[in-house]
């Protein structure tokens, strides 16, 4: 017992370490964009972009909902509920804008020359909007049971893992579909030799395969400790929730990560914005002055 109650301690002070280490950066990518979005000029001024925006203010806003319930402001009958219902609400966050990502994407590798049409305002509009609503939606048939708000009963709890269920399982097909819509959009792209810059491709393929293997580690996770609970190891199921917990919270480390390995413009642009003029051009110096396909002058590309 001792032995156990050492490991969900250590890791519930991990997910907390890895929930709040990368805040004080995201908090500065929000500045930085709001900044860049005022600019008409700014290459930053495309849908991939406010779709970070959007990632940043949803990342922020859990942040700060299990802020509040760390501190112990809601009352303690509520806190397990109120924990669970951040939790779903993030994770389904999360499919949905990876599969807008990867739907933007796919229209920038298999379509370049159509990309900037079809992710008009209007259409960037919708998915900011899809982000918003579609955990809601999905949320919705479940909160018409009489537990959704509760944790005291046997029936409750089992309630509540079945809604994790079937939102871990909807996380695996939204990575699964992002995957699959990536491979296929490179493979005709390279067939029409639409893709020029071999290294852009590369970071392409590796920012969205690790942001949704993570995703499908997270829903299989999930789903494990789920499928443990209803067979009675909770010991098991606790431990899987959490390390499902933690991935999740990586996924935005991830995110972040990635951008900065892919898009050379945006690490070039943050790091001058914050006045590290040094910083920046150390960096120039590291990656090297190759072309990649968001440093294409806008009037020689479609928006990205």
């Amino acid at each position: 017992m001792d032995n156990t109650n050492f490991v969900y301690n250590v890791l519930y002070y991990v997910q907390i370490v890895t929930l709040y280490t990368p805040q004080p950066f995201v908090f500065l990518i929000i500045i930085f964009l709001i900044n860049e979005f005022r600019l008409p000029t700014s290459p930053l001024q495309n849908p991939f972009y406010v779709f970070i925006f959007l990632f940043t203010i949803y990342y922020n806003f859990v942040a700060l909902g299990w802020a509040i319930n760390y501190t112990g402001f809601v009352p303690f009958e509520m806190k397990r509920v109120y924990n669970l219902l951040i939790l779903r609400y993030y994770t389904l966050v999360v499919g949905i804008w990876n599969t807008g990502v990867c739907l933007n994407r796919v229209t920038a590798i298999a379509m370049p020359f159509k990309h900037g049409m079809v992710w008009s305002r209007a259409m960037t509009t919708v998915f900011a909007v899809l982000f918003f609503v579609y955990p809601l939606a999905f949320q919705t048939p479940f909160m018409q049971n009489r537990c959704w708000k509760s944790v005291s009963t046997s029936e409750c709890m089992a309630f509540h893992n079945l809604n994790m269920y079937i939102i871990a399982m909807s996380v695996i097909g939204h990575a699964v579909l992002g995957v699959l819509l990536i491979t296929m959009a490179l493979v005709y792209a390279r067939y029409r030799g639409w893709l020029a810059a071999r290294s852009a491709e590369r970071k392409l393929i590796l920012q969205t395969l690790v942001t949704s293997l993570l995703l499908i580690c997270v829903g299989t996770t999930k789903m494990l400790a789920m499928q443990n609970y209803f067979y009675g190891n909770f010991v098991r199921h606790q431990i899987l929730s959490s390390i499902g917990t933690i991935l999740l919270a990586l996924y935005t480390c991830v995110v972040i990560g990635g951008l900065f390995f892919a898009s050379s413009s945006f690490r070039q642009k943050f790091i001058e914005f914050y006045r590290c003029k040094s910083c920046s051009s150390k960096v120039r110096a590291m990656y090297g002055s190759t072309i990649e396909v968001d440093q294409i002058p806008a009037k020689k590309r479609p928006s990205l």
